[in-house]
């Protein structure tokens, strides 16, 4: 038998002699496909020692002030014989008495990929501090963020042309003709967009953690952005500025830093003279906004770290934030304020804090004496303070649960999420992480030879879906073809029910006018109001700069110039000399009026897709009893053997007190160790990025070409998790040409069949 250790914040809980602990295991199950699992434990129960009651603080009993919320999850680890096994979360479920005794808690284990759901808990979007990417907020900027390739400057905020004001026409002499000068597209028309992996960046800075993966650094993410429009309109107002008073000050006095308590006042602190009693306490908190400038601005207003109000001023203006409210009404409350302008001043602000109350001496039931008192707390700003005319990209974030936004990325292409230690979690697509695995021989190791195949529940049609668009050249495509841009309905032959992945954003359909480069969408709903509306939180791909057939004209609010290159955004980007779509499946892009195939379904589904369906494939369910060296090491990402034959994992449910290990797995068709590539590109001088994930105990080598080399590879001994660059010279030899790297490949000491690195390179 094993002995198994649990750790809460580092301190050892003792078990039951006789406890079982089994702990569940899944990434993705067949069952659920857009789900990003991790390990759970069943519950277990731990005794009422005097160690457990001091780290559970008598849960048992509601006496006890504790000093930790047990209703939050805690920092945990399992080891087995103090070998290291998994780290997460424990969650207390209930403390028990029995014969009026304490006997037990029972506690479950959950793993890493919860607690990084813990951390972003109820936060919005909005949550996230985008200071770092604001940005002078002119026209002269915007035109910059629309016009400049990236190999100049490589902007993480962008202005995609999605008109939400009017629909733009070209050519046609209409009052909405951008190929005038006279009727440009104004700046004031553009919301920004921010690139994802810079809000993947600032998730990181907000929770302490780090997300690792090669295929966050490539062109396929990198170029993803998400628009950040949450109005009808562009009301432009700087950001915000933290007013502060009371610098220094200390309680009693409720002013402090830039905040201010208001508390509940015990009615006997107030007593003076020969008076008995407080009554009638109210409070009253006013702050004065002063400014020789006569524009709007607006006091947002923060209770107990909450935005509770927006308050519209002009000019020097008083605002009654807390008015007369009872003693009881305003229990420990704090209040914090920020200003933002539409356009950059300078302010100065006086915070007031009244305490109302009226003193009384009773005689038995009747008052014989009384008198009103007010208690003042006032503080002004150290000195005046100058609203930046910056961008405030946090007032335009989309109105979205951290949450719901990272598991949505995941969902878009595929990925899972892992942690490799405390606060690093690696986020790749499936089919990396299971090339990233290793193999595991378990055939020894079966407890019976009582195998079970089973045909796998699968289903006959999978919906992959965007949130409904109700720009209008969405509904005229629906209108069309009865179904949604960018959605994709995948039938299999199979009988079985239905299933859908649907991710949080939506996608717009864009346009090009005929005849030019000029792509743009809307934000528009259907003729004939083309009534601006609000997108859900959207996403878009940045495409290559266009310096041909372009020129449109712009105002950057003094002059209207004429824009002849600019950075189109919509369902297309260009990556390794091929078009790789944001649609589930293939559509004719509006861009480059060809139907493009490698889409999401195609890039980061199929192969997971195809290997299910495979009619070879089964599920297949065993026990076995595995020794620690596996049993600690074994991930869901690796391959198991048994009997020659290759299964990934579906589920485990291991008992890490006896080493019995129940598996759910699927039959894998797809190469162990897959590095073979095959590219065709054009004649130009150009680069090529691979993706490689290289398990430990696995060597790669990429031999010379057989070939005269046009090729050069960055590594050709990639380790973990990379990237690989090919560099292809030009091609002036007037043919087709060919180069072909041998890679070979070895596992555990084991060579593998040799694989190929092939570019064709037209001529």
């Amino acid at each position: 038998m094993r002995t198994v250790q649990i750790y809460v914040e580092n301190r050892r809980l003792e078990l039951f002699s006789d406890e079982k602990i089994v702990v569940n295991s899944s990434i993705q199950n067949i069952e659920d496909l857009s789900g990003v699992l991790t390990d759970f434990s069943q519950t277990f129960s731990v005794p009422c020692t005097p160690i457990n009651n001091y780290i559970f603080e008598h849960y048992y009993n509601n006496d006890v002030d504790p000093t930790i919320d047990q209703r939050l999850r805690r920092d945990a680890r399992i080891e087995i014989d103090h070998i290291p096994f998994r780290n997460g979360k424990v969650q207390m479920e209930l403390g028990q008495i029995k014969e009026g005794m304490p006997n037990n808690y029972q506690v479950t284990f959950f793993g890493d990929v919860v607690t990084l759901k813990d951390l972003m808990g109820e936060d919005k979007l909005i949550d996230l501090d985008y200071s770092s990417l604001d940005h002078t907020y002119s026209g002269a900027e915007i035109q910059s963020r629309i016009e400049t390739d990236p190999s100049t400057t490589d902007y993480d905020v962008r202005y995609p042309l999605i008109s939400s004001d009017r629909v733009w026409q070209y050519g046609d002499g209409s009052s909405n003709d951008i190929s005038v000068s006279g009727t440009a597209i104004d700046y004031t028309e553009l919301f920004p967009a921010v690139r994802v992996k810079s809000i993947f960046d600032l998730i990181e800075t907000k929770y302490g953690v780090t997300f690792t993966g090669s295929f966050l650094d490539t062109k396929r993410f990198t170029n993803l952005f998400m628009w950040f429009k949450n109005k009808d309109t562009y009301t432009y107002t700087t950001p915000q500025k933290a007013i502060r008073f009371g610098i220094g000050d200390l309680p009693p006095d409720p002013v402090r830093e830039s905040e201010v308590f208001i508390e509940y006042i015990p009615p006997y602190t107030l007593l003076t003279g020969s008076y008995t009693d407080a009554v009638n306490i109210k409070h009253n908190l006013r702050v004065e906004i002063s400014t020789a400038s006569s524009i709007d601005y607006y006091l947002d207003v923060y209770q107990n770290g909450i935005l509770v109000s927006s308050l519209l001023g002009n000019g020097t203006q008083t605002f009654n934030v807390v008015n007369n409210a009872l003693n009881y009404f305003s229990l420990d409350y704090v209040y914090f304020f920020r200003l933002r302008s539409v356009s950059s001043a300078t302010f100065s602000a006086t915070i007031t804090y009244d305490i109302n109350y009226t003193l009384v001496q009773w005689s038995g039931a009747a008052i014989i004496a009384s008198a009103n008192f007010t208690d003042t707390y006032s503080d002004t700003t150290a000195a005046s303070f100058t609203t930046d005319a910056d961008t405030d990209l946090q007032s335009l974030c989309p109105d979205m649960k951290v949450v719901d936004f990272f598991k949505g990325i995941l969902n878009v292409f595929n990925m899972t999420c892992y942690a490799t230690d405390l606060t690093t979690y690696k986020i790749e697509p499936l089919d990396n992480w299971y090339n990233n695995g290793i193999e595991w021989n378990i055939t020894e190791y079966l407890n019976s030879d009582e195998i079970t195949y089973a045909r796998p529940s699968l289903y006959k049609k999978i919906n992959f879906e965007w949130e409904q668009s109700m720009s209008f050249m969405n509904r005229e495509f629906y209108d069309l073809f009865k179904r949604e841009y960018g959605s994709l309905n995948a039938m299999f032959d199979f009988d079985g029910g239905e299933y859908t992945i649907k991710v949080p954003f939506e996608t717009q359909l864009p346009t090009k006018f005929t005849g030019t480069n000029l792509q743009v969408a809307y934000s528009l709903g259907t003729d004939p109001e083309y009534k601006a509306y609000i997108p859900k939180p959207t996403l878009m791909y940045m495409y290559e700069q266009q310096t041909s057939l372009v020129d449109f004209y712009f105002h950057d609010g003094s002059t209207a110039n004429l824009i002849s290159e600019y950075m189109p955004f919509g369902q297309d980007v260009y990556f390794n000399q091929n078009e790789n779509t944001l649609n589930f499946g293939s559509e004719i892009s509006s861009f480059t009026l060809d139907v493009e195939d490698l889409s999401l379904y195609r890039n980061y589904y199929e192969a997971y897709m195809l290997n299910l369906y495979n009619p070879k494939t089964r599920l297949v369910t065993c026990k076995c009893n595995l020794p620690l060296s596996i049993l600690t090491n074994i991930n869901l990402n690796d391959q198991v053997i048994i009997r020659d034959k290759k299964y990934i994992i579906n589920e485990m449910s291991s008992d890490l007190t006896s080493g019995d290990v129940q598996f759910t797995l699927l039959s894998n068709w797809r190469d162990s160790f897959d590095y073979s590539y095959s590219i065709t590109v054009d004649n130009t001088n150009s680069t090529v990025q691979v993706n490689y994930s290289v398990p430990e105990d696995t060597t790669v080598t990429i031999g010379s070409s057989f070939e005269s080399n046009f090729v050069t590879i960055s590594d050709t001994t990639p380790t973990g998790e990379q990237v690989i660059t090919l560099t292809i010279l030009q091609n002036l030899s007037g043919v087709q040409r060919t180069n072909t790297f041998p890679v070979t490949v070895v596992n555990r000491g084991v060579t593998l069949p040799t694989q190929f690195i092939v570019v064709i390179q037209e001529a």
